[in-house]
């Protein structure tokens, strides 16, 4: 045995590229489908700059079920009843809409020949005071997308807390919480995007030559590597750059590949390994697929 151990440790190259930097930024009724940064920023979505940055949570309350005899938490006794779901945000930029956004419950009216806005509180609440989403938006090193996180049906519910001081800028800590709706009660009213490496791969897509399929024209990157595809759903799991693809079908450009409106296509380019080192995501649609 050695005089000295090799140390083991958890860092390996993909520690470099995977870490969320920064604070971030914090928007309203952002679309992830559609809305980029830049397309927020322009449209008023931004909330405003923050200090400190802020904090998002979603913990799961879970009932255990005891079982007479077992001394301790037994595996598959357990509920979850709910979540709660919150996003905090230092809000540094103190107008009128984000104290009222603070405030939850409010009404806003102009006053003094429209110098002033006039911010008091209400009551009771209504549904427009429920956001959309609040989302937040975070560097990630070693990729272009951010990461991004959204609490839905969001409404702050903290209340307000402003404390001026002398060689300081005053800040609105701001406290959403996440709601179910009415008509999709069962889901946890937050998302989490984490952005993946390699969603590069062109592909066109157009109907195939015998019904029931559709057909991908598309062309590798470098020579002598291959096509495999799998056909599933969104939550269909998948290798990832660098991973052997197991359980694909080969594919060569334009050939058949037998589907359904609403399945979706995951074709991979693949090295002399079989490794996979970019990929197409394409969601069937009705027009794609060849019919009598």
């Amino acid at each position: 045995m050695g005089l000295f151990k090799k140390r083991m440790t958890g860092y390996t190259e993909k520690t470099m590229t995977d870490l969320q930097t920064g604070a971030g930024a914090y928007f309203k009724d952002f679309d992830v489908e559609t809305d980029t940064f830049a397309s927020a920023v322009a449209a008023g979505k931004l909330i405003g700059a923050t200090q400190g940055g802020g904090s998002f949570t979603a913990k799961p309350t879970i009932t255990p079920i005891e079982v007479d005899g077992v001394p301790s938490a037994a595996m598959g006794m357990e509920e979850v009843e709910g979540w709660e779901v919150t996003m905090q945000a230092n809000i540094m930029e103190v107008t009128a809409t984000n104290i009222a956004n603070a405030l939850g419950a409010s009404k806003t009216s102009n006053v003094k020949n429209g110098t002033y806005k006039k911010i008091e509180g209400r009551m009771y609440i209504e549904l427009s005071d429920y956001k959309g989403n609040v989302t937040f938006l975070g560097d990630v090193k070693g990729y272009d997308e951010p990461m991004i996180i959204q609490v839905y049906n969001a409404l702050a519910t903290d209340g307000i807390s402003i404390n001026p001081q002398d060689k300081k800028v005053s800040l609105i800590p701001t406290t959403f919480k996440g709601h179910v709706s009415p008509t999709d009660y069962e889901v946890p009213p937050f998302a989490i995007f984490v952005p993946v490496a390699g969603a590069t791969l062109s592909a066109t897509y157009a109907v195939g030559t015998e019904e029931g399929t559709t057909k991908a024209t598309v062309t590798a990157s470098k020579t002598g590597n291959t096509f495999s595809y799998i056909v599933g759903t969104e939550d269909t799991e998948i290798a990832e750059v660098g991973q052997v693809l197991d359980g694909g079908t080969t594919y060569t450009s334009e050939a058949d590949i037998e589907v359904e409106e609403g399945q979706v296509i995951y074709l991979f380019e693949l090295d002399s390994e079989s490794k996979v080192v970019q990929f197409n995501m394409h969601t069937v649609i009705k027009s794609e697929i060849a019919t009598i």
